[in-house]
């Protein structure tokens, strides 16, 4: 399992933020950037362990757990999964990302057991030009008469050993 590094992972929607920390053990250059998108998925690559924050509503105080996740190619690399779990008022949640795409643009799939069920969100992605970051917007119906809620998820190299989703 690799190490936890303090940083800093932002998954929000509207009333809801997550921030995750994870780090791997290998080592990698400080302000890494990567020359593809297939490259950019290899530094997610691994075992990750990490800190998790829940904020439900503007000034409540965090709901922090462990986290963990793994990062893997699939369809023989065409693809690539991060899936993870963390836990809130003692009940394990989990989550998935699938994601593709190559040169500056990338599509994904991401599914919560806390943020969002049972449909799956579908989103677009778009990669930084200096390879450190990917970014995906998407939305969904919350209900008969309410607007949709909108999604940002980014995924950041930061430095050695860690990434902030």
């Amino acid at each position: 399992m690799k190490n936890l590094k303090t940083d800093t992972v932002i998954v929000s929607a509207l009333a809801f933020v997550a921030f995750v920390a994870l780090s791997p053990g290998s080592a990698f250059a400080q302000n890494v950037g990567a020359t593809t998108m297939q490259e950019f998925y290899a530094h997610l690559t691994g075992e990750w362990t990490g800190s998790y924050a829940l904020w439900v509503g503007h000034g409540a105080p965090s709901r922090n757990s462990d986290t963990i996740a793994d990062g893997r190619y699939v369809s023989k690399g065409g693809y690539f999964l991060l899936s993870y779990s963390w836990e809130d008022g003692g009940e394990k949640q989990e989550g998935i990302f699938f994601m593709g795409g190559d040169h500056n643009m990338a599509s994904a799939t991401w599914g919560d057991s806390w943020h969002i069920q049972p449909e799956p969100m579908i989103c677009k992605g778009v990669w930084s030009e200096d390879g450190q970051k990917l970014v995906f917007l998407g939305s969904y119906g919350a209900g008969p008469g309410v607007a949709d809620w909108g999604w940002r998820t980014e995924f950041t190299l930061q430095g050695e050993d860690s990434f902030l989703m």
